[in-house]
């Protein structure tokens, strides 16, 4: 039977620009790995002589008759996982998953077989099986580690009950290899990823994991190869098919939609522009009212021009194009509040994808609405949460402030530890200057600022950056300082520029 090769993936395609899942360095090995002739004889003390007597039976046999061997007599099954959870030898592991693999690749139903043997073993339990794979994810062997990450994503589709340590142990094999950057695992890894995810469990698990949305951001560029953008993305995808785990992304949303929408403005690929549009409808459509409109806000924010390219090879002409233009309004004249709008919806280039039209054209609705509704402060949140902060209109704006500033203590002052925490960043001075600004006009603004600056630690931060070694970080830790040492620090701030800029000038 192990001479057998599987031929069936989910994710198989030979689209231009796309890689074949099954042609994978490490997948390939397979067919190396079936010619290997195991001495079964060997392993008699360790399944006993009848058992080893199956396996022989069941390895030589063909397709049908191994699958009415199992079927008959669990013993062979039974034997090759006890063989496959006590030995070390390289070789024969990686024949024995190989042999296992095979046997669940010619019927769905062989998967609930492999299961049901591991109950039969020694103080075997209902979740042997699962145990016995999930350990193998530690082994030194790459196809063996692949292997058993794709036999525990049979056992998940199938429905059977993971614990939550199987999970998180899975969930850490994925994230290290993806973090490896060795390419083949990091393409199976995704694979697996993007079918344990269909189930509830392995979503709030990977919400919930240390490190693993970390190293997706890392692979989601405008500038990553096709297949990976699109890898990357179907996991988002269906990682975001439920409200619950879209809210439990929510720290990760604006790392995450940003290249997203780079992504959305230059892939070429059908197939990838497809996931970037489903992933952040999920991310809008599925999130509480005002996550929505704040991921809105950052996609009008990022892209000014959301296009989607020409499909080549097509004959219809159907594709979706997002114009965001940038606008003035008319008034306030001295706001000078750039607020993007959409401006058209047109629908004239070869996609033949209804999902992926259906997602743009609730997407480009959704942004419509947010756009009417558009604040200095939905701006500011955006951008505070963008990773940097930059001098623009709405940080010197008086009417924001006045406003808004309340808003920096919601949710235990969410957004006022955000911009705190900017006071850290050494590799960006202009982010720090903007981050000390602000917190000087929340003081001015806020008559409790002060406390709440000191209890984040911010305001010590804020005096020892007086000292810093930008020329712009240090002026305005000085004007901020001011404003939280006195009442009359409009005076005071005069006085202070009036000497930087007699300095400035000799």
């Amino acid at each position: 039977m192990a001479a057998t090769a599987s031929t069936t993936n989910p994710q198989s395609g030979s689209a231009a620009g796309f890689e074949d899942p099954r042609k994978n360095s490490i997948l390939e090995q397979a067919e190396r790995i079936r010619s290997h002739k195991v001495p079964w004889e060997a392993f008699s003390g360790i399944a006993g002589d009848e058992a080893v007597a199956a396996i022989k039976q069941l390895d030589g046999s063909s397709e049908s008759t191994a699958a009415e061997l199992a079927k008959a007599d669990p013993k062979a099954l039974i034997a090759t996982l006890k063989l496959f959870s006590k030995l070390s030898n390289a070789v024969t592991l990686e024949y024995l998953v190989t042999l296992l693999d095979d046997f669940a690749e010619l019927d769905s139903a062989h998967t609930s077989r492999i299961m049901s043997a591991g109950e039969k073993l020694e103080d075997g339990k209902a979740d042997t099986s699962i145990d016995i794979f999930v350990k193998r994810l530690a082994a030194d062997n790459d196809y063996v580690a692949h292997q058993a990450a794709r036999m525990l994503a049979r056992f998940a589709l199938d429905g059977f009950k993971f614990e939550e340590d199987a999970i998180k142990k899975y969930l850490d094999w994925a994230a290290n290899r993806i973090a490896s950057g060795d390419r083949p695992g990091v393409l199976l890894a995704l694979t697996s990823l993007s079918r344990t995810f269909r189930k509830d469990e392995f979503r709030e698990g990977a919400v919930k994991h240390a490190t693993l949305l970390d190293v997706l951001k890392t692979l989601l560029t405008s500038t990553s190869q096709i297949q990976t953008q699109y890898q990357v993305l179907l996991v988002l995808w269906v990682l975001t098919f439920t409200e619950h785990s879209v809210a439990g992304m929510r720290q990760h949303a604006h790392a995450l939609l940003t290249p997203t929408a780079e992504i959305m403005k230059a892939a070429s690929k059908e197939k990838v522009v497809r996931m970037a549009f489903g992933f952040a409808r999920n991310m809008i459509v599925k999130s509480a009212k005002n996550d929505g409109h704040e991921y809105c806000a950052l996609l009008i924010k990022c892209v000014r021009s959301l296009t989607c390219p020409s499909a080549p090879g097509t004959d219809s002409h159907i594709v979706t194009h997002l114009h965001l233009a940038s606008i003035y309004p008319p008034t306030p004249p001295h706001s000078h509040k750039v607020m993007p709008r959409v401006t058209e919806l047109v629908t004239q280039q070869p996609y033949s994808d209804e999902d992926l039209l259906q997602d743009a054209t609730e997407i480009s609705e959704q942004l419509k609405m947010v756009f009417e509704s558009l604040s200095s402060y939905d701006e500011y949140l955006v951008e505070a949460k963008s990773g940097a902060l930059r001098w623009s209109p709405v940080h010197r704006s008086e009417r924001f402030w006045h406003e808004s500033v309340a808003r920096f203590n919601d949710n235990d002052y969410e957004l006022l530890k955000i911009v705190a925490a900017y006071l850290d960043r050494e590799d960006d001075a202009e982010s720090v200057a903007v981050a000390i600004h602000d917190c000087g006009e929340y003081v001015r603004h806020y008559p409790y600022g002060k406390n709440a600056l000191s209890k984040l630690g911010a305001k010590e931060k804020i005096m020892a950056l007086m000292e810093g070694r930008d020329q712009r970080v240090r002026y305005e830790a000085l004007i901020a300082v001011q404003k939280m040492m006195t009442d009359h620090w409009e005076f005071l701030g005069q006085q202070t520029r009036k000497v930087a800029e007699g300095v400035a000038t000799k």
